[in-house]
């Protein structure tokens, strides 16, 4: 007797999102293990086309408080790309691959929970698609990759620091999506670009890693 389970079918953006996440997630979780100028070199590129996607949104804008809104953006994302930087640079110790992983699974974790209880909505008025089940999952999985971390000594030393931390990143994590979104709105466009498919550009991919990475970098030196 065989057992069949019957999973249901995804969608063609699902699939493109998959795809795309599995021809970029290996050069970059590499990138990041190995540190150094293979940090850098990918950190150059990332924060380049992000700053670039940034710059075309605020062709969209009218009024002048708009477009210094935008200028303190750059500044942002530089100082997004500056934390990866601290976290990989110039001696590798496993931060830049515990953060990473850290986002990688709290954005995981957001996008399967708010999918599968759905629920009320965390911010309609900025991202309509956010759920609080799905902030939920983005904790979740953001403490579950620390704890994961923590066991096999990627840079994290304590079981505290782990769920502490994680979940800090999950927060930090969504705030930075929310924050990428209210630009997105305020510049009256879908998504920052069309780079990556299923995803959008370079921006819509990394804006949770923005916010945490400054973050991480905080918690750390605390610890």
């Amino acid at each position: 007797m065989s057992l069949h389970i019957n999973f249901p079918p995804l969608s063609e953006a699902l699939q493109k999102r998959i795809l795309s996440g599995l021809v970029l997630a290996p050069p970059c979780l590499l990138a990041a293990w190995l540190g150094g100028i293979w940090l850098v070199l990918m950190i150059l590129v990332f924060i380049g086309l992000a700053l670039w996607e940034w710059w075309k949104m605020s062709w969209h804008l009218n009024s002048d408080a708009e477009k210094s809104i935008f200028m303190f953006g750059i500044l942002y994302i530089l100082l997004g790309g500056y934390a990866f930087y601290t976290l990989g640079h110039p001696a590798w110790n496993g931060a830049a691959f515990a953060v990473l992983g850290m986002v990688v699974c709290s954005d995981i974790g957001a996008y399967f929970a708010g999918k599968k209880w759905g629920g009320p909505k965390l911010c309609p008025s900025i991202s309509p698609n956010k759920t609080w089940a799905g902030l939920g999952g983005a904790l979740g999985g953001a403490a579950a990759a620390g704890v994961i971390c923590w066991l096999i000594g990627l840079h994290i030393e304590s079981f505290m620091f782990a769920v502490f931390g994680g979940l800090t990143i999950g927060a930090a994590g969504q705030a930075g999506d929310l924050l990428e979104s209210w630009a997105k709105r305020l510049a009256g466009v879908k998504d920052a670009g069309h780079l990556i498919p299923g995803h959008g550009g370079v921006l819509d991919r990394i804006d949770s890693l923005l916010l945490a990475c400054p973050v991480f970098v905080v918690l750390s030196g605390l610890s």
